[in-house]
């Protein structure tokens, strides 16, 4: 029934929608209704910008975070922008702990590098280790002998004098002084 007073169209009964309704066909508010629904349900599960003017931020709405799945491997360069996956950070972790050596291990779940006792050094740094190293390159060689002994830094030139008293023969495997 149509009434031109109130512009209204009344007493249909196709309620529902009708996905095989070719063009052309009007739609009733039920099934306007019904589409809307269905539409501000998408809203809920939608990723939006925070901000649709300047598209320069996306917060995601999961209360403990939120895990992205299936990430392509993004360029990994000093002027790239793009997202990076979890197996490429694991790549840089790796050839991290394959530069320091030793017993370096990655945590599977962190990422934390660490390692222990570098170099023999009970350095758990590298910069505990090279400070060790330095320490006791630092320390010098001491040589020794019946008058008093002397420390030498390491690369310094030694000389040994002998004299009329002193003989040397070089012989396997060193000197022999006599």
């Amino acid at each position: 029934k149509i009434d031109g007073t109130t512009n209204t169209i009344g007493g249909l009964s196709n309620t529902t929608w009708n996905g095989t309704a070719v063009s052309g066909q009007a739609a009733t508010e039920d099934q306007l209704a019904a589409v809307d629904g269905k539409l501000g349900n998408l809203d809920d599960a939608a990723v939006k910008y925070d901000d649709p003017a300047t598209k320069d931020k996306v917060t995601l709405a999961g209360a403990g975070g939120t895990t992205i799945t299936n990430v392509k491997a993004g360029a990994v360069n000093s002027t790239s922008t793009d997202a990076i996956n979890g197996s490429q950070l694991h790549g840089v972790a790796d050839s991290v702990k394959s530069a320091i050596g030793g017993n370096t291990t990655i945590d599977a779940t962190t990422g934390a590098i660490t390692t222990s006792n570098i170099g023999g050094t009970g350095s758990n740094t590298i910069d505990g280790a090279i400070t060790s190293v330095k320490a006791t390159a630092d320390k010098g060689i001491n040589f020794g002998g019946t008058t008093g002994k002397n420390n030498y830094a390491l690369g310094s030139d030694i000389n040994v004098k002998g004299d009329s008293n002193i003989t040397s023969t070089t012989v396997a495997g060193g000197v022999q002084l006599g």
